[in-house]
């Protein structure tokens, strides 16, 4: 994908990433909602998820954001559609001394699924990685029988590199693990 990037500096001096459809803003302790804490809880939306195999509460979530906050390579957004709605979030966790980050993110939002705001959130946070932070590389993963996650890393110009066999189990069942990665030009 291509998206003009409106705002690129360090998102933390801005306070946002934007392109002409969605913004990403730093995740703050009032976004800790019901709602949020809802998405982590709902058995289809984390389905894919590791955060599936504990119990979220607002104070847990709270502790988390606090944890993120403190420490500088975590990039951690909220995803705002064009109505201004916090749909989900996207994180960077980034490893400076070798200039890799690593991508997570999910839409919390089901009526916001399949509109590709996914797609544009990882662009984003990709040209922010390579061009505010310098970082060389960006890495991410996703459970095979998730193909969504799969196809939005692929359009935001990721390629799969690797899968892990069987690397989790999802329903009792082994699933493989997709790794996909992105290099800077």
């Amino acid at each position: 994908c291509s998206l003009k990037v409106m705002a690129m500096k360090d998102a933390r001096t801005i306070g946002k990433i934007t392109d002409q459809v969605i913004s990403l803003e730093f995740l703050d302790l009032d976004d800790v909602t019901d709602t949020y804490v809802g998405w982590l809880n709902d058995p289809e939306v984390n389905q894919y998820l590791e955060a599936r195999f504990q119990v979220h509460t607002p104070q847990s979530m709270c502790d988390y954001v606090r944890t993120i906050q403190g420490n500088p390579n975590i990039y951690f957004f909220k995803i705002i559609n064009p109505q201004g709605q916090h749909i989900g979030n996207i994180k960077l966790d980034v490893n400076r001394p070798h200039l890799r980050g690593e991508i997570s993110l999910l839409i919390g939002e089901k009526d916001q699924w399949g509109k590709g705001y996914a797609t544009r959130a990882i662009c984003l946070v990709r040209d922010f990685a390579f061009s505010s932070l310098g970082l060389r590389k960006l890495t991410a993963g996703c459970y095979s029988v998730n193909p969504a996650s799969g196809r939005a890393f692929e359009k935001s110009g990721f390629l799969r590199e690797a899968i892990f066999q069987r690397h989790y189990l999802c329903y009792n069942t082994a699933v493989d693990r997709w790794c996909y990665a992105c290099h800077a030009l």
